[in-house]
């Protein structure tokens, strides 16, 4: 990826909110997903390092950012080798390492922290575990906008990135009930379409259109299911022009192909 310059130092809300909760179980759990015990000690010290830190050593080495990549593409609830973890506890863990990915991003530079990847599982299990963090979470993920914004702006991987972030501001929205003008969310949406017409037109070679860019397509399906849950269904009170264009933004994601006029 490009060259940049130092990013803005992300927030640390949702940090400060998950280090009490990885016990030490969730860092055995979250050390042994890379080779199990044959790199575990190197992991296991390296994600109890940020654990006792007050920001995540930057940039992340390989131990333990192979460690959180295997977390952030694990299924709570799916997952035979979380048998020992109660659902919660896996999201958290899920959680934990999405977010520190994320952060980690900018320094890191690698498809693991790509927003387009990180954010739906990121997303998904907040709303699982702690549904009350999406207000912390959501600054995160407005760090993330901005530092991708202020990137190349001709560099493709960056502009779909921040659009990402944006998809995200919006489901964040839709799923907490967040809705201090209308008129702004609307313009979101408006603006995340304006976004994917102008660099789907400038590539030829778009194998999808909202959705593009998500590594291995794993977030692809976790992306469909938050718009069918919360854009679809935005809340009762919303007025109805947020609520179409929540809607709107909804099934363009769940019909997201080549084509984005149908």
């Amino acid at each position: 990826m490009s060259e940049l310059g130092d990013p803005t130092p992300y927030p640390t809300g949702l940090f400060d909110l998950l280090k009490p909760r990885i016990s030490p179980k969730l860092v055995r759990y979250i050390a042994e997903s890379d080779a199990g015990e044959i790199n575990y000690k190197a992991q296991r010290d390296a994600i109890n390092k940020i654990i006792e830190s007050d920001r995540i050593p930057l940039p992340l080495e390989s131990e333990p950012a192979e460690a959180f990549s295997m977390i952030m593409w694990s299924v709570p609830g799916h997952n035979p080798d979380a048998k020992h973890l109660g659902l919660r506890e896996q999201h958290v863990a899920r959680m934990f390492c999405c977010a520190c990915l994320l952060a980690a991003y900018p320094a890191r530079q690698r498809h693991e922290s790509e927003p387009s990847l990180v954010l739906p599982p990121l997303i998904e299990s907040t709303i699982a575990a702690e549904p009350g963090w999406l207000g912390v979470l959501r600054d995160l993920i407005e760090w993330a906008r901005d530092y991708c914004d202020q990137a190349d702006p001709s560099y493709s991987e960056h502009f779909t990135d921040a659009t990402h972030c944006r998809m995200s501001l919006v489901i964040i929205d839709a799923a907490s009930n967040n809705l201090p003008d209308p008129p702004m969310f609307v313009r979101s949406v408006e603006e995340i379409f304006d976004r994917k017409r102008h660099s789907f037109a400038a590539d030829s070679d778009g194998w999808s259109w909202l959705l593009e860019g998500s590594y291995f397509d794993s977030g692809v399906p976790i992306w469909k299911s938050l718009a069918k849950k919360y854009l679809l269904h935005p809340p009762a009170d919303w007025p109805d022009h947020a609520s179409d264009a929540s809607k709107r933004l909804g099934e363009a994601m769940i019909r997201d192909g080549t084509d984005p006029t149908h």
